[in-house]
C-alpha cells in the first residue's frame, strides 16, 4: 500500500440532489461489502455543479481492494468516481505529478464512460492497473464534453502511450502530454464571445465592421432571443461571434484565443448608440445558469457584513420607521420590509457600510419598538442556511440508518486498553469463583457469593484482599510491591455488579422452568442459558455502568465451550463491545450467541494468519 497517512475515500462528481450519507454507505455495502462506521464528509458547495465526498475506511487490510472497486460508481445512472489518497496528488507534490505522469485527450466518444475509457487505455498498452487516476469532463448534468485526462502510475507508460499516437496506432482519440496552465489562464482559453444590448437598428455588418478589427471572424450569428422576465414574444437581439486562425493549414488556435480575448476586454460595458454593449466568453445553457448562480451568490456575499435581518417589532411597524431608527447609525441602501396577510413580519435592512450595520446591531439589540424586543442578527445566505439543513438532515439520516444495521463484530476493540482491564479484571473473579467450586460449591457454574457469615459476604468478589494476601507470602518484597500496585488499580476501576446478585437462591432449573419449554426437548445447557440470561437482561442498559462486566461474567463460560479457553477472553471482550440492542439480543437466543462466537472466532483467526 502507498505511504498513506489515512485511509481515505475521496469521491467526486456526486449529483447533488440525490447525494446522501446513507447512499454512499449503501453504495459501498453492495458494491464493496464493506459497512462504513463513520458518517462521509460531504462537501456541499453552492457554486459547484457536483458534491465531493471523504469516507474513512476503517480496514486497513481491505483499503485497496474497497479503492479498486469503488474507482467508478454510479448514483441515479450518473458516472461518479472515487481516489484513494496518494501522496503524490497532494498540494505539495501535484504539480510535478501531472507534468510527468498525466496525458490530455481528446475526440473521445461522448457515448464512452470513463471506466470504458481506462478498459481501452489499458488495451492500448497492454498492460493492466496503469492507471492512477482518469477523468472525462462533464457537463452538470453529466453529459461527456469529449476530452478528459488520464494520470498514469509511471512517466514511462506516458511515453508509451505518445508513441503510440505517433506512429499512428491510436485513431479513435488524440492524445497529447498534458501542459499544466494557471487557471486565470485557463478562464481566458476560448475564441467564442457573446453580445448583448445591442442596439435594435445594428444588422450583422454593424457586427462584422466592429468585430473584425480584432481578428478574423470564422462564424457570426445575430438572432432575436427572447427577454427574460418580460411578456411572450418581447425579444431584443443578441450575436455569437467565433474568431480563428485565417491559415488553411496548420491552424493556430492561439490566435483565435487572443483574438475573443482582446475583443471582450476593449468592447464590453462600451457604450454604442445609447446602448451599453455586453460581451463575454459564450457559455452553454447550464454553464450560463451556473455562472449567474455564482455572480448572484458572490453579490449577497458581498452585502452579508452589511444586511441586516430584523424581527419581532410590532405588525402595525412601516418602513419609515425602521428607516427612520436604523439610519441614524448610518447609510441605508436598501430596506425591504416583508409582510404576511397585511402584518410586517420581518425585514433586511442592508447598509452601505458593513461598520454601519455592526455599530446599528450592537446599539439596538436590546432595543424595544413598541414594547417589543427586537431580534437584530447578520443576514444569513439562503443558500447557506439551506446547505446547514442538508447537512444536519443528513447527519440524523445516516445516525438512524446505522441504528437499523446489524452492528459487526471486529478487532478494533482489542486495541483499546480499558477492554484489555476489563478482560484481566474478568479472568480474576472467574479464578474466584472456579476456587469456590473446588471448595465444595454446588453450583456448576457460579460461586455462591451471596452466602453470609455473621452478617458479611464470604465470597470471591469482596475476599480479594484475603486471597492477594495469600498469594503474598513467599513473594520478594519488590515483587509483591508490583503487585499490590497492579492490585490497587484493579480496585480503582468501577465497581462490579455481578450477576448472583440478581439470584439470591440457587433453585434447581428444572424448578423455574415452564413445562412448555422443557417439553421442546432442548438440551439442558440451552435451557440453563435460557433461564439464567432472563435475569441478566433487564441489567443490560445504558444506565448500568457495569452491565459489560455483568454480561462477561455470564457469558464467558459459554463463550469457552463454544470457541476455546486461548480465544475465550478476546472474543468475551468482542461481544460486550456490541450496541445493547445486539447484547439483548443475543442473551435472549443461545443460537445467537453461537453465531456471534463463531464470527469473532473467524475473524481472530484471520488476524492471525495475517
Amino acid at each position: 500500500m502507498n505511504d498513506r497517512k489515512q485511509p481515505l475515500l475521496y469521491l467526486y462528481d456526486l449529483p447533488k440532489d440525490k447525494t446522501t450519507s446513507v447512499l454512499i454507505a449503501s453504495i459501498l455495502k453492495e458494491q464493496a461489502n464493506y459497512e462504513i462506521s463513520e458518517a462521509p464528509q460531504i462537501k456541499r458547495v453552492q457554486d459547484r455543479p457536483f458534491y465531493t465526498a471523504i469516507v474513512k475506511i476503517n480496514d486497513p487490510n481491505r483499503y485497496d481492494e474497497i479503492c479498486q472497486k469503488l474507482k467508478f460508481f454510479q448514483i441515479d445512472n450518473k458516472e461518479c468516481r472515487a481516489l484513494p489518497y496518494m501522496k503524490e496528488l497532494t498540494a505539495a507534490y501535484r504539480s510535478v505529478t501531472n507534468q510527468n505522469n498525466n496525458i490530455f485527450i481528446k475526440g473521445i466518444d461522448k457515448n464512452k464512460s470513463q471506466k470504458d475509457l481506462e478498459k481501452r487505455i489499458m488495451e492500448l498498452l497492454g498492460q493492466q492497473d496503469i492507471v492512477s487516476s482518469l477523468k472525462i469532463s462533464i457537463t452538470p448534468d453529466h453529459k461527456s464534453n469529449g476530452y478528459g485526462y488520464v494520470l498514469f502510475k509511471s512517466q514511462e507508460l506516458v511515453e508509451k502511450a505518445l508513441k503510440l499516437q505517433e506512429e499512428g496506432l491510436i485513431n479513435e482519440m488524440l492524445i497529447t502530454r498534458y501542459q499544466p496552465k494557471d487557471r486565470r489562464d485557463m478562464r481566458k482559453a476560448f475564441n467564442n464571445i457573446y453580445i448583448k444590448n445591442i442596439p435594435a437598428e445594428w444588422k450583422e455588418e454593424n457586427l462584422r465592421q466592429l468585430f473584425s478589427k480584432y481578428g478574423h471572424i470564422t462564424s457570426l450569428a445575430l438572432i432575436q432571443a427572447q427577454i427574460p422576465g418580460q411578456p411572450e414574444g418581447t425579444t431584443a437581439p443578441i450575436a455569437f461571434i467565433a474568431f480563428g486562425d485565417p491559415a488553411e493549414k496548420d491552424k493556430d488556435p492561439e490566435i483565435g484565443i487572443k483574438s475573443a480575448n482582446t475583443a471582450v476586454n476593449d468592447l464590453h460595458d462600451v457604450v454604442f448608440d445609447g446602448q451599453k454593449l455586453y460581451v463575454q466568453r459564450a457559455m452553454g445553457k447550464e454553464e450560463r445558469e451556473q455562472e449567474k448562480k455564482r455572480e448572484q451568490l458572490r453579490f449577497k456575499k458581498s452585502k452579508q457584513r452589511c444586511n441586516l435581518y430584523v424581527k419581532n417589532f410590532p405588525p402595525n411597524t412601516t418602513e419609515q420607521q425602521l428607516r427612520d431608527l436604523f439610519g441614524s447609525y448610518g447609510e441605508i441602501e436598501s430596506l425591504k420590509l416583508l409582510p404576511k396577510e397585511g402584518e410586517a413580519l420581518y425585514a433586511f435592512i442592508c447598509f452601505v457600510s458593513p461598520d454601519s450595520a455592526a455599530l446599528a446591531k450592537q446599539q439596538l439589540h436590546l432595543h424595544s419598538l413598541n414594547g417589543k424586543q427586537l431580534y437584530i442578527n447578520n443576514y444569513e445566505l439562503k443558500e447557506v442556511r439551506q446547505v446547514q439543513q442538508e447537512a444536519a438532515q443528513d447527519q440524523a439520516g445516516f445516525q438512524n440508518y446505522k441504528k437499523q444495521q446489524p452492528a459487526p463484530l471486529t478487532l478494533e476493540i482489542l486495541n483499546k486498553p480499558e477492554i484489555y482491564q476489563l478482560i484481566q479484571y474478568l479472568m480474576i473473579t472467574l479464578k474466584q469463583q472456579q476456587n469456590g467450586r473446588q471448595g465444595g460449591n454446588q453450583n456448576p457454574r457460579y460461586n455462591n457469593n451471596n452466602q453470609r457469615t455473621g452478617g458479611q459476604r464470604t465470597g470471591g468478589y469482596n475476599n480479594h484482599q484475603q486471597i492477594q494476601q495469600q498469594q503474598m507470602q513467599g513473594i520478594p518484597n519488590n515483587q509483591q510491591q508490583q503487585n499490590m500496585m497492579q492490585h490497587q488499580q484493579m480496585r480503582q476501576q468501577p465497581p462490579v455488579m455481578p450477576p448472583q446478585q440478581m439470584m439470591h437462591q440457587q433453585i434447581p432449573v428444572q424448578q423455574i422452568i415452564p413445562q412448555q419449554i422443557q417439553n421442546l426437548g432442548l438440551p439442558p445447557h440451552i435451557i440453563q442459558y435460557q433461564v439464567e440470561s432472563n435475569r441478566i437482561i433487564p441489567a443490560v442498559i445504558p444506565q448500568n455502568p457495569n452491565y459489560k462486566q455483568n454480561v462477561g461474567e455470564f457469558i464467558y463460560d459459554y463463550v469457552e465451550q463454544l470457541s476455546s479457553e486461548i480465544h475465550a477472553p478476546k472474543i468475551t471482550g468482542m461481544l460486550i463491545e456490541l450496541p445493547i440492542p445486539e447484547i439483548q439480543a443475543f442473551l435472549k437466543d443461545y443460537n445467537r450467541l453461537d453465531r456471534k462466537v463463531k464470527e469473532a472466532h473467524t475473524l481472530l483467526q484471520k488476524s492471525q494468519e495475517q
